[in-house]
């Protein structure tokens, strides 16, 4: 009887079937499969771009008007005669009313009327371009400084050849400039047609 235990054991161990290493290698790798598929996977990097400045661009300044590089000819209305200009250059006329006081020459101011042609055509405005009253250079009244309104009219460019240009100015009220001229011991008084100007202006080709 011992002797077929031992049979019986010896047979049961060798008949063991022989595959236990195989069966581990696919549970392993069943194992590692799993954990790839289902393991939560680590995300990667992002990727950041190089940061690259962008330079700062001086604004353009705004474009200004351009103005006339040509220093206009000035024709003072002392006298009517003739003035004789080179071509493209640009034409002003002026005048100017003198006094004793400022308030003499705001009354002037206040009384004057101006009207003027160009080659017979109106010139419009005229009325509009007595200046500032201001302390005058020229002279010294009988007794304090003199003061000054001087008249700038821009007659602009004009076309090679002959022009003809007629200021005239009226007085609405009777007004007076401080000076007694005749000795009379009343000042002078101004009223009605206190100039008249006609000026021929030659343009050169």
């Amino acid at each position: 009887m011992p002797s077929l235990e031992v049979a019986k054991e010896s047979h049961s161990m060798d008949s063991k079937p022989q595959f236990p290493a195989l069966l581990v290698s696919t549970l392993t790798l069943a194992t590692v499969l799993a954990c790839q598929l289902f393991s939560p996977s680590t995300p990667a990097p992002p990727t950041v771009e190089p940061s690259v400045p962008t330079p700062t661009l001086a604004e353009e300044p705004a474009a200004e008007p351009t103005e006339n590089p040509v220093e206009p000819v000035t024709i003072r209305l002392v006298r009517s005669g003739d003035e004789r200009i080179p071509a493209g250059v640009p034409v002003q006329l002026t005048v100017g009313w003198v006094a004793v006081t400022e308030e003499q020459v705001a009354d002037f101011l206040a009384a004057i009327s101006l009207t003027g042609t160009l080659d017979g055509e109106p010139l419009s405005g005229l009325n509009d371009y007595w200046g500032e009253i201001g302390p005058y250079e020229g002279g010294a009244a009988v007794s304090g400084e003199l003061h000054v309104s001087e008249w700038l009219y821009p007659l602009g460019v004009l076309d090679p050849g002959e022009h003809t240009v007629e200021i005239l100015g009226t007085l609405q009220q009777s007004v007076t400039d401080g000076y007694d001229s005749n000795n009379d011991g009343q000042p002078d008084q101004y009223s009605g047609e206190v100039f008249h100007f006609t000026v021929r202006i030659v343009v050169e080709e």
